[in-house]
């Protein structure tokens, strides 16, 4: 796996943008053009109004022609030959729609004013295609669907049963939450506005029209603005380096394309690069299956409590990042930011700093970085098991014929985001193997963990094992191993053939076990307590006894390890004296009742 820098880690810059007028009469002069979606004969009768009208309005003949397809539904064919870095579109500013003309606008600027850009144009596309015929933008709009295939207008029977597992739920949760506040507030805003049409301003309309923004907006990177481009947004999507932008000094939207078209070839262009598939199905309702930048994100920060964690926010500061800072992982690379940042929060030494840099993938330490790639590692992990499938799971529903569109992009989501998290997991595996231990006093490496490989391997070897033992111990190490619901951070290289499905996490064991196995038994974690869903302090715990097959054993240390998971006491090990251990589940919880920092 290669490791990069991200380049959405790269803001993009331009200068302001001169937009607004009215499109100017000119001579009128022929152009068809063109984008993506099921079209039908209206939306395409549609389109051939707008060339019309564009027309009449002076619109610039361009190299494209307005077409239906019937593959990919309305979209734009070459009307002569092209060659790579021709202009295929080449749009004056003052024939597109952007926040400028929202806050011009004489019914909704007020509204609009310190709002989102998206929300602002779909404010300025639910008045103008409520006024219909009398709206100079009229034809238009009129090309605009009426719905998307959004997940944002899915049923949210349908966002909880398809997308779980994915990381599109949470954002499609946390993006209907924020529109409903916006709602709420241009409701409120727009009460006493006798000229808005308050009768069909209703949560459902405006989510509609905010999805229909959302799909048909163009990004334009040098003038950091999006804007609704007429024939531009008709131009039907294909991975590639051809993107719609704004040309500064020509003051036009231009559409370079990157290969060669013959005359009646479909032209294609890229809606947005560095978009993660659970955003690019969120905006624009379908999934590009051939995309080589496809991605999902993780979100790493510092540790709560960390008292170098001030150093640690000026040194994330100069480079540009925040705290918490999202990364994205690729299918066959990874940021090598991502790498250092969290090499960084887990310092304990503030010597250790003048070893960081982030143009450079440099170890800091052994365990450092020991403990480095087994976060990034449960990380990976807790996502891939918020899924009860798995990749061979998704690959037969796939198979099924009889998938509705929705299951089938859902599926794909899933399997996509799988086949990512555990081509990372490989990878942070490859780049953990030569670093399987911690360093010692004498200089050598030790591995941290042989007493439990030892264990497990003994456990998992013997025909005849005591019940209560294994899988008493199994739980507790599975629970740990596998960071369910990320309850537990540890310092641990091992893989576990058992899952946290096939034990009974429910249970507990007292002081005394039967032992089924003789020799040396020892575990040792990595824990990060929390107070009030905080991260406080970090302890490391060991544990360890010997003992005889077929004997009983006591542990009398006086320490106590419980495991919460959401407000739920899972598994408690006491190692206090014999009157006070078994623990039942009634006074496990009355324990937890008591503990003010729980083991997180």
């Amino acid at each position: 796996m290669e490791l990069l820098a991200p380049p959405s880690l790269v803001g993009f810059r331009g200068v302001a943008w001169k937009c607004g007028a009215k499109p100017r009469r000119l001579l009128p002069r022929t152009v068809w053009l063109c984008r993506a979606s099921i079209v039908d004969e209206e939306r395409l009768d549609a389109a051939r109004d707008m060339t019309k009208w564009l027309q009449e309005q002076g619109f610039p003949q361009q190299p494209l022609l307005v077409s239906s397809f019937e593959d990919k539904g309305l979209g734009c064919c070459a009307t002569r030959d092209l060659q790579a870095g021709d202009a295929a579109l080449s749009i004056p500013e003052n024939f597109t729609v952007t926040a400028v003309d929202v806050a011009n606008h004489p019914v909704i600027s007020s509204a609009a004013e310190g709002r989102d850009e998206l929300v602002g144009l779909a404010l300025w596309l639910m008045y103008e295609q409520e006024r219909s015929q009398d709206s100079p933008w009229y034809p238009y709009v009129k090309v605009f669907p009426a719905s998307t295939l959004s997940l944002l207008l899915w049923e949210q029977e349908e966002q909880e049963e398809l997308l779980r597992g994915s990381s599109a739920l949470a954002k499609v949760k946390d993006q209907l939450t924020s529109l409903r506040q916006t709602f709420d507030a241009l409701k409120d805003t727009l009460k006493d506005n006798k000229d808005f049409p308050m009768e069909k301003f209703t949560f459902s309309a405006f989510k509609t029209a905010f999805s229909v923004v959302l799909s048909r907006a163009v990004y334009l990177p040098s003038a950091e603005l999006f804007a609704l481009v007429p024939f531009g947004d008709l131009i039907n999507h294909e991975s590639s380096r051809s993107l719609l932008d704004y040309d500064i000094e020509e003051q036009k939207v231009k559409l370079a394309v990157d290969k060669r078209y013959k005359k009646g070839d479909q032209v294609f262009a890229s809606y947005a690069q560095n978009l993660t598939s659970a955003d690019f199905l969120i905006r624009y309702g379908f999934l590009d299956e051939s995309d080589e930048n496809d991605c999902i994100e993780i979100e790493v920060g510092l540790v709560s409590g960390d008292s170098l964690a001030p150093l640690k926010r000026e040194i994330l500061q100069e480079v540009g990042l925040t705290v918490p800072q999202k990364f994205p992982l690729y299918l066959n690379r990874f940021p090598t930011q991502l790498l250092t940042y969290t090499r960084l929060a887990r310092i304990q030494d503030s010597g250790l700093f003048a070893k960081i840099t982030f143009e450079k993938d440099l170890i800091v330490s052994q365990t450092n970085e020991y403990e480095t790639l087994m976060l990034l590692m449960a990380d990976c992990r807790t996502k891939l098991l918020s899924s009860s499938d798995t990749m061979e799971d998704e690959m037969q529903t796939l198979r099924r014929k009889n998938l509705s569109y929705k299951q089938r992009v859902a599926a794909q989501l899933r399997l996509k985001e799988k086949r990512i998290l555990t081509d990372t997991m490989s990878a942070l595996r490859n780049r953990l193997a030569p670093i399987r231990g911690i360093p010692t006093k004498s200089g050598n490496l030790k591995d941290p963990n042989s007493d439990i490989r030892e264990m497990f391997d003994m456990v998992e070897q013997r025909e005849v094992v005591n019940e209560t033992v294994s899988k008493g111990l199994l739980q507790w190490y599975c629970w740990m191993i596998l960071d369910r619901e990320r309850t537990m951070r540890l310092s641990m290289g091992l893989d576990c053939k058992h899952t946290s499905r096939q034990l009974g996490l429910k249970e507990s064991f007292g002081e005394e076990v039967d032992v089924g196995i003789s020799g040396k038994w020892a575990w040792q974690c990595f824990l990060i307590r929390h107070h009030h869903g905080k991260e406080t302090n970090a302890t490391i715990s060991t544990k360890s006894f010997n003992v005889n097959r077929g004997s009983q054993v006591s542990v009398t240390n006086r320490d106590e390890i419980a495991i919460d998971c959401g407000g739920t006491v899972v598994h408690e090990m006491s190692t206090k004296p014999k009157a006070q251990c078994n623990l039942s589940q009634q006074a496990a919880a009355e324990n937890k009742r008591k503990d003010n920092g729980r083991c997180h």
